[in-house]
């Protein structure tokens, strides 16, 4: 009876070592999926990685509870067939267990390729964004040309009216200085008279005191 319970405890050991491989696979199988979301979503990586988290709580917790079930089962070598079968049932509900964890594990995938998705339509949105406003920078560049130019005709305009009015100022004083040169010449021309009528003034004057003298 003992030989019977060793072997019923090692083909317990046997599917615990199954369950653990299960597990292993389904762990790096997680994994693998995290790691390749990790460069692109880093929310995602948190939420992924508080999941493992709590997938490696609960897969310790199950550890801890395999440790306990080989306490029980050490101390329980020689009862009989009905915990065994327990035992087999349990196996049954951790694969059922096991099938709903890949289930939801391909569901979070799925909804990051729909994640994908999503970033690549705004990725396209954002282009077209860029393309209005590249479009709108070359109207506003159009616009300030053509602004620039009115500008320019404008100052070309005022530029020559300016010239045109600074011409008309020199040409006046231009003028003023014809006639005050003439004024000038003028003046010049009476004085020379005056200064001859004094001149033929002071020859008389001398000439009737010459006169004068002589009549003494």
């Amino acid at each position: 009876a003992r030989q019977e319970s060793d072997k019923r405890f090692e083909a317990t050991q046997a599917g615990f070592a199954q369950m653990d491989k299960r597990f292993e696979l389904a762990r790096q199988e997680s994994d693998k999926r995290f790691e390749a979301t990790q460069a692109s979503f880093a929310q995602m990586d948190k939420r992924f990685e508080l999941a493992k988290q709590e997938s490696d709580k609960r897969f310790e917790a199950t550890q801890a509870g395999f440790a306990q079930m080989d306490k029980r089962f050490e101390l329980a070598k020689q009862e009989s067939d009905h915990r065994l079968e327990v035992m087999q049932a349990g196996f049954a509900q951790m694969d059922k267990r096991f099938e709903l964890a890949k289930q939801e594990s391909d569901k979070r995938f799925e909804a990051m390729q729909a994640g994908f998705a999503q970033v690549d339509k705004r990725f396209e949105a954002m282009q077209a964004g860029f393309a209005q406003v590249d479009k709108r920078f070359e109207l506003a560049k159009q616009e300030s040309d053509r602004r620039f130019e009115l500008a320019k005709q404008e100052s070309d305009k005022r530029f020559e009216l300016a010239k045109q009015e600074s011409d008309k100022r020199f040409e006046q004083v231009d003028r003023r200085f014809e006639q005050l040169h003439a004024e000038i010449m003028a003046i010049h021309k009476e004085i020379k008279q005056q200064m001859r009528w004094v001149f033929g003034l002071v020859l008389t004057v001398a000439g009737l005191v010459v006169a004068v003298s002589r009549l003494h």
